[in-house]
């Protein structure tokens, strides 16, 4: 079932995100997440129309991951790569 949480107060998502980031049990992963894509917005012309579209992309992502282990072990692995060029710079 897909919500149109645009027309929605933001507490169903926000519920869905928490039960989201419960299931996955990984900070890592969910905190990398939030942060490639916080960087995407603010240094490499992504667009977000507001919180509430980029909390529904993060659902997507985050429902991928738990759907689909292979795909949040790839994110793990590009994440790591990114923290560790940023280390060595």
């Amino acid at each position: 079932m897909v919500r149109s949480y645009a027309l929605l107060s933001p507490g169903p998502l926000l519920d869905d995100l928490a039960a989201l980031v419960i299931q996955l049990d990984d900070t890592e992963l969910v905190g990398g997440d939030i942060a490639i894509h916080l960087v995407e917005i603010g240094y490499c012309n992504v667009r977000c129309a507001d919180a509430i579209d980029f909390a529904s992309a993060l659902r997507l992502r985050l429902r991928r991951y738990v759907h689909l282990p292979e795909v949040a072990e790839a994110a793990r692995q590009d994440f790591r790569a990114c923290e560790s060029q940023t280390l060595n710079r």
